[in-house]
Formats: C-alpha cells, structure tokens, sequence
C-alpha cells in the first residue's frame, strides 16, 4: 500500500487548504462581460476585482484556468504598487491560491516576499505550500517521517499561530503514529509540545497544555506507567500485584463499537495465555457507571475494570487515552511498557515471544483472522 494518508488527516488536509469548488454550471448570457479581465486601476481597484471574482463558478476547466490567471495577474498588480497591510494580504492569498499546483513556483514566491522584508507572508506562503504538498505529493513509508519532520522543522523557525499552525500541527502528529516508529512519534509529539508552549500567544499555549497526557502516553515504551482509580464493584486498584505478568492495559468505552469488537479478541488471547502469566486491566472511558457496570456483567468479563469516583479513572486523562479508542497498551513483566499497539495478532505475537506458544488443544477452531484488529 504507497499511500498513507487516512481519514483524520486527509479530512484536516481538505478542512486547511482545499479552495470552493471551481466548477459549476449557471446559464451564462451571451452578452455578459468577461468576469475575467482584469481591469487597470489601483491597488483598491484590483482588491475589488479579486473581491468579484471570489463569487465566479466557473463552468468549465477552461474558464477555471482564466480565473487562476486572473487571480495571478491581479495579484501581481496590487504586489507590484503600494499596497496597504490589507490589500498585500489579499493579494499574496490570491497568489498562493493561484501557483497552488505548482510547489516550485510557491517556493520562489515565498522567496521573494522574504528579499522584499515581507518575512510573515513569506511564512505564510511556505505554511500554504507544506499543505499542497500534502496533497499533491502522495506519502509513502519511505517519505512519512520525512514529510512529519519537514513541518515539524518549520513549525520550530518561528511563533506559532493558533490557526494554520495548529492544523500543521496536527498533520505532523498523524503522520508520525502512522510511520509505526513509536520511538519517532514520542519524540515528534515531544517536539510539538515544546514549540506551542513556548509560543507568547495563551491560544497556542493552550494547545501545548493539551498535548501533556499525549506526550506522556507516546512517551511510555521502555517506561512504567501509572494506573489509579478503583475497581469496578471492588476497593483500590494495586498496580503492585501484577508485578511479574505481561499485562494488556485496554482503554476502552462501552459506546465504542471497535472497544466491543476488541474485547470480544482479548478475550479468546485472555484464554489462550491467562494461565501462562497474561492478565489483563481494562480502564473505562465511559461517563454513565450504570451502564458500564451492565456491560461487564453482560460479557462476563474475567478482567478488572479500573474506575474512579463515579467517572473515569485520572489515568484517562493523564495519558490522553480517550484520544482515539482502544487504546491497547502491553506492559511486560518488569512493570515496563513494551508496545501502545497490542492490537489482534500483534498482541499474540508479542506473547509467544514472552510466554511462549499457547496450548493447541486451546488453538483448536481459533484462526489468525479471528483474532486481527479491525
């Protein structure tokens, strides 16, 4: 499979950089006048222009060409007189929107603005460009940590802003859990973290903020983690007492259709290996405790459930575990935390590696599709 990109990130590619429709198809009477020509005038003049021409559908590829020359050579004429603040931002977002196909062309711009002491537009231009790229160049396992460390590069040359930014942002962190190199997400999300909180704008510290509970829980391979709550109809949990298993921690919620589906697979490994020193911790994301309690009782689950005082445990929100669920953490018999991906036949993996090959009288009738993640 060459492309990586799924739908979280491509929906934030789309939500970022992706223009109005170009196409649509209104009657056209013949003796309009073409909305195309750019007229000569001033600065104001050609920001009125870009203006109109913002409410043009084209009806066709051919006319959605003039309208990108339009917008360039627009562009270029507000950029080549004496632009106020505002009429500069204009034109020098209607001539990123106009070369947005062309990354060689966006690099030279950017290049400009910079040599004309235009530096935040020139960064800007270069924010827009990292986008396009996006999703004009396709990702690979090759390319991905690359591309994820290309804006995470330039997130760190200057202050963030809370808008483009932070989507950049976001992509960068996508991109390097997809790359399957733990160790690099932790280290990309460590880097994230560091750039926001040390913006001077609270917005952009706000989001460093929230990214703590995600840079502990990338940052736990090779470390211990911390468990607290209670268990579901018991007292404290006693993290203590599974020193020396290998021990699954699933976040989950009931409400989560791909938990129950999961659940359903840990409990086929939970038989498998249960008596070879595998247990497991489930944590509940869920806020209804009623529900939950009827859920555990309903699939018999033979685990403890890790709750707190009448909603989740603090550990959710210390490892941002609600973040996406399940989260599937394997924990080995040192107390250290060996993978944050112990899904279907990774986990049986990791097991026969730690506890060796499970019985095959218990095998019997259980193939490696029943036990794949979805």
């Amino acid at each position: 499979m060459r492309s990586l990109v799924n739908g979280t990130v491509l929906a934030l590619m789309l939500l970022m950089f992706t223009c109005t429709s170009l196409f649509a198809a209104p009657d056209k009477p013949a003796d309009k006048p073409d909305p195309y020509a750019v007229p000569e005038g001033s600065p104001q003049d050609l920001v009125d222009f870009l203006k109109k021409l913002s409410r043009e559908k084209p009806a066709s590829a051919e006319e959605a060409k003039k309208m990108l020359a339009a917008l360039l050579q627009a562009a270029n004429g507000i950029l080549a007189a004496d632009p106020d603040e505002r009429q500069l931002a204009l034109a020098v977002n209607a001539k990123s929107q106009a070369l947005g196909d062309n990354l060689d062309k966006l690099a030279e711009f950017a290049t400009e603005l910079k040599k004309d002491g235009y530096a935040k537009y020139a960064r800007n231009v270069r924010g827009f460009a990292l986008g396009r790229k996006l999703q004009l160049v396709p990702l690979t396992r090759e390319t991905i940590k690359e591309r994820a460390t290309e804006i995470v590069d330039f997130l760190s040359e200057d202050t963030v802003n809370a808008g483009m930014d932070a989507q950049l942002a976001k992509i960068a962190g996508q991109m390097a859990k997809m790359s399957g190199d733990e160790q690099f997400a932790a280290d990309t999300y460590r880097k994230l973290q560091q750039i926001y909180t040390g913006s001077n704008d609270p917005r952009v510290v706000r989001i460093g903020k929230a990214m703590e509970g995600l840079v502990r829980r990338m940052s736990l391979v090779g470390n211990p983690m911390t468990i607290e709550g209670t268990i579901l109809g018991g007292g404290p949990f006693d993290w203590s007492k599974y020193q020396g298993k290998v021990v699954l921690v699933n976040f989950f919620a009931t409400w989560c259709a791909p938990c129950r589906r999961e659940i359903e697979k840990i409990k086929k490994i939970y038989d498998l290996y249960h008596d070879k020193g595998f247990d497991v911790v489930g944590i509940s994301c869920d806020r209804n405790q009623t529900l939950l309690e009827k859920f555990v009782t309903d699939k018999k689950l033979p685990w403890p459930i890790v709750y707190g005082d009448k909603k989740p445990s603090p550990t959710v929100s210390y490892y941002r575990a609600d973040e996406v669920l399940p989260q599937l953490i394997l924990v080995g018999k040192d107390g250290k935390v060996i993978t944050l991906n112990a899904r279907g036949d990774r986990l049986v993996k990791e097991l026969e590696k730690l506890l060796g090959p499970a019985e095959e009288k218990i095998l019997f009738g259980l193939n490696a599709g029943a036990l794949k993640a979805p």
